[in-house]
């Protein structure tokens, strides 16, 4: 069964209520597999078909990057995200 964003606990409170707020309860496959590295800071090439979830799998781990950078849990100069 893949992971629901209510129980990931690196998700912050407000990524946890953005997430209920537009009807995701559970992860994609690409999101369960793709979230951990790229919140790591890792980088990460992934494909799967349309509807698949693909952009929230780059784009919630790096928006919660950047509101850890903001509250102070990031080192000061850490890049939080690069989109080329």
């Amino acid at each position: 069964e893949l992971p629901r964003f209510a129980d990931l606990t690196e998700l912050s409170a407000e990524g946890k209520k953005a997430m209920v707020s537009f009807g995701y309860e559970r992860m994609t496959p690409v999101q369960t597999r793709s979230f951990h590295p790229i919140l790591a800071g890792q980088d990460l090439l992934a494909r799967a078909r349309t509807g698949s979830g693909k952009t929230l799998s780059f784009l919630l781990p790096a928006v919660e990057r950047i509101h850890r950078l903001l509250e102070g849990q990031l080192q000061p100069g850490t890049v939080a995200m690069l989109v080329l």
